[in-house]
């Protein structure tokens, strides 16, 4: 890969060197600066509008119990410029397994750049168990416009029985 630039460098130099020398047999010309402004131009930077960061996730991906019902709680950091407001943006179920009685949750408060947001879903795990792959749920995090900006997942790679009490002789 070094030799490779180092070729292209070269090259963009002998070019250069050419420019040169047929500006100087040729002064009436001029020097094309488009051509020398194109060549050695620095490709800038664009931020992300939409973007986000995964921070954590309680409990993680895992076994779980049958018959269990508890919150999953991701917690996202907002790494792009747009900011997250209630009013506009919420956490919605995207596919896979449906594990949760609702499908869409608003967002508990609205999330600046470099923010973090703890997003709380309800997850009832079925009564029959499974073994692997389980289930997956995914979900993102969505704006009026239907523009995704932050996917995540929660994966229970297989489900067990509750255990029963022994009874005492």
């Amino acid at each position: 890969m070094l030799l490779i630039r180092s070729v292209y460098v070269c090259m963009q130099w002998m070019r250069v060197l050419f420019l040169h020398i047929n500006y100087s047999q040729n002064k009436s010309k001029g020097l094309p600066r488009k051509l020398l402004a194109g060549m050695f131009s620095t490709p800038t930077w664009t931020p992300d509008v939409y973007k986000c960061e995964f921070v954590d996730q309680d409990p993680l991906d895992g076994p779980q119990m049958t018959g269990w019902i508890y919150d999953v709680i991701w917690t996202m950091r907002n790494v792009g410029i747009a900011n997250w407001t209630v009013a506009e943006y919420y956490v919605k179920w995207t596919g896979g397994d449906d594990l949760s009685p609702k499908h869409i949750y608003k967002l508990p408060h609205d999330v600046g750049y470099y923010e973090k947001v703890d997003i709380v879903v309800d997850i009832y795990i079925p009564v029959d168990p499974v073994n692997y792959p389980g289930y997956v749920t995914n979900w993102a995090i969505i704006n009026d416009n239907g523009d995704v900006m932050c996917e995540f997942y929660h994966h229970i790679t297989q489900t067990y029985p509750a255990p029963t009490k022994t009874p005492t002789p």
